[in-house]
């Protein structure tokens, strides 16, 4: 297969609590597959650039095409989102692969339907990145020897990735020390000098560039070309017992992704409506890619990372949890 599987006090108000919401009407939609009564869904999120084709696809009534009116609650991390799947809060949600391996792991039985978000593949520049000082003498992945670095969640996929960086740069990842950060915390944290660096995502990237604060490291596009780290799932439960509504999920989130990749506007315009960035860092920040098929070369790469890290006691079967 093709292979195509994350700062300020202002933008504080990204990180929200997750809340429930769920229910049906009879308005009558129409899927992909047919007619059906109209079902209201709630996605699980994170406020952060990787799902504006979600935003979207509310927004340009993608889902409504679909039949299925959505609401999209949001959390800090792929490993806080899990939760809401596994007790029916959410339909379904966006999270990182690692967190919906160690899920899988455990028990929990999802199932992924669609991608995510992939790198930029470019080495230079990528959605998401190490934060460092300018003047820390940190430029590459081997200088992270030793180092504290902050990530949004610990023992996943942030560390996971910058672990095999700085082994494949011949490094000693055991030496360095992670430790739990908001988005929002970490350019603050790095210019405070309370961490080495900083794994970070757009729009948080660019917000916190400045004369003290630079990024240099790109673990994403440095690890493999066209990385997916993250994608749409559900519960292997609710898939079975509603194929037509994941089968319109899956419709109108491809629908989704083919847009936001055809209309870098819409996305920095839609970013505006679900996150507190300014108008001219949306107009600057590094916009990742998105696309419509699935990267298994991504999914056996982060299965094995997490089981080298041991994360996962052994891999997880992909062929169970990929519908």
């Amino acid at each position: 297969m093709k292979r195509i599987i994350t700062a300020s006090a202002l933008l504080a108000a990204l990180v929200l609590a997750l809340t429930a919401c769920a229910g049906t009407n009879t308005t009558t939609g129409t899927s992909g597959t047919g007619p059906h009564a109209r079902q209201s869904i709630t996605v699980g999120a994170i406020p952060i650039v990787d799902v504006a084709p979600l935003y979207l696809g509310v927004d340009k009534g993608f889902f409504a095409e679909e039949g299925l009116d959505v609401k999209i609650e949001t959390g800090q991390g792929g490993a806080a989102i899990i939760p809401g799947i596994t007790s029916g809060t959410f339909q379904f949600a966006f999270s990182n692969i690692t967190s919906v391996l160690l899920a899988q792991s455990k028990g929990l039985s999802l199932s992924v339907i669609a991608p995510g978000v992939f790198s930029t593949s470019n080495p230079k520049s990528d959605f998401t990145g190490i934060l460092v000082r300018a003047d820390s003498g940190i430029t590459s992945a081997a200088d992270l020897k030793g180092k504290k670095v902050a990530v949004n969640t610990l023992h996943n996929i942030a560390d996971t990735t910058t672990r095999e960086l700085i082994s494949k740069a011949g490094g000693d990842p055991n030496s360095v020390e992670f430790i739990e950060l908001a988005l929002p915390d970490m350019a603050g944290a790095v210019e405070r000098g309370q961490v080495d660096a900083a794994f970070s995502a757009e729009p948080f990237l660019t917000l916190s560039s400045s004369g003290t604060i630079t990024t240099g490291i790109y673990p994403y596009s440095d690890l493999m070309k066209d990385f997916m780290p993250a994608a749409y799932f559900t519960s292997a439960t609710y898939a079975s017992e509603n194929p037509e509504t994941v089968s319109a999920f899956r419709a109108a989130i491809d629908k989704s992704l083919k847009y936001a990749q055809a209309n870098p506007d819409e996305v920095r315009r839609i970013l505006q409506t679900y996150t507190a960035i300014p108008q001219e860092a949306a107009n600057s920040l590094v916009l990742p890619t998105w696309s419509t098929t699935l990267s298994t070369d991504s999914l056996e790469l982060i299965n094995a990372l997490a089981t080298k890290d041991g994360l996962l006691k052994e891999k997880v079967d992909l062929d169970k949890l990929v519908k």
